[in-house]
């Protein structure tokens, strides 16, 4: 809608991913989530507008490696994470995002411009 030309979403419930599948054409790819290091692939897709990575992070064994990859390759990236499962790394990024509320679940929902991110970080 605020006209994206490539973007990504990553899940781990099948549902959601025949449900965004539904929505209309595009090219998908599947990554075994245990397998992290598929992740790093995403490289060679890249770049993209925007990346969704709702409720995702916390299923995975380095989430921070995951979100700096995603960072590298993704101009905004929401995400949508418990606290609880928020890393010392992660607290780093979402430091430098927008809050965008809660999702049904009680989640919070942050967008993180990789710009931002990457600007603040160099200026330290």
């Amino acid at each position: 809608e605020e006209g994206a030309g490539v973007a990504m979403g990553i899940d781990h419930d099948v549902t959601t991913i025949e449900a965004a599948k539904s929505l209309g054409r595009g090219v998908y790819h599947v990554y075994d989530l245990d397998d992290e290091d598929s992740l790093e692939s995403l490289d060679t897709l890249g770049p993209f507008d925007v990346i969704f990575a709702l409720s995702v992070l916390q299923h995975l064994k380095n989430p921070d490696r995951v979100l700096e990859t995603l960072l590298s390759v993704g101009k905004e990236i929401y995400i949508e994470i418990p606290p609880r499962f928020i890393t010392p790394g992660m607290a780093t990024v979402l430091n430098n995002a927008v809050c965008l509320g809660e999702s049904e679940r009680g989640r919070p929902i942050f967008k993180v411009v990789s710009a931002d991110v990457f600007s603040k970080v160099a200026r330290g």
